[in-house]
């Protein structure tokens, strides 16, 4: 099986994935992975976008080859996550954003189900604030309106592979649990056409 973590900045993405790394083999984590990421990062505007999109691919690459193998994985921030950022950012426009959706959903390896985490904002701020990241977190209530609209938008595309879990105000066990329950009920994916 493999799973997609999906959400905004601080809503729990890695802290939920390391709970599921005994059982699942995390891509993001993967050396290759994670030096494409630091590499898009360099960049800025359309062509971070571009380049956070070459690093989407690597993680499909993979994660289609464990599909062939039979071994289970998470993957922290895909293409949803990398379009939504752009749209929220104000790297690209909705309509440049919704062809790569199209092309994205046609092309890329898909997960078998996507937990997608939501936060209230508040807590969000809170959490990015403590971990002290070095990297660049807009925390302003526009950006998360915006980023809370598209990432609706493409999840509502996606459709019944999607579970919304919320982590505002939970303990980690608790968030643990459901997404457990999730897991076990399953919902294998079926590319359309």
């Amino acid at each position: 099986m493999n799973i997609l973590i999906e959400g905004d900045n601080g809503t729990g993405k890695d802290t939920l994935a390391m709970a599921f790394q005994p059982q699942f083999n995390i891509i993001t984590y993967h050396d290759e992975i994670q030096q494409k990421m630091d590499f898009a990062r360099t960049f800025k505007g359309r062509a971070q976008t571009l380049k956070f999109l070459d690093y989407n691919a690597s993680c499909g690459h993979i994660m289609e080859d464990y599909t062939k193998s039979g071994i289970d994985s998470i993957t922290i921030r895909y293409w949803p996550s990398t379009i939504t950022a752009a749209y929220a950012d104000g790297k690209l426009t909705e309509a440049e954003c919704d062809l790569l959706v199209d092309v994205c959903m046609a092309t890329f390896a898909m997960p078998d189900l996507i937990i997608f985490l939501v936060c209230n904002h508040n807590e969000r701020v809170r959490r990015i604030v403590l971990r002290n990241s070095p990297n660049f977190d807009d925390k302003s209530v526009e950006r998360a309106m915006r980023y809370a609209y598209y990432s609706k938008k493409i999840m509502n595309r996606l459709g019944k592979i999607v579970h919304r879990v919320s982590t505002n105000g939970r303990t980690r066990e608790d968030i643990q649990n459901e997404v457990r329950e999730i897991i076990n009920r399953g919902v294998p994916y079926e590319r359309a056409g």
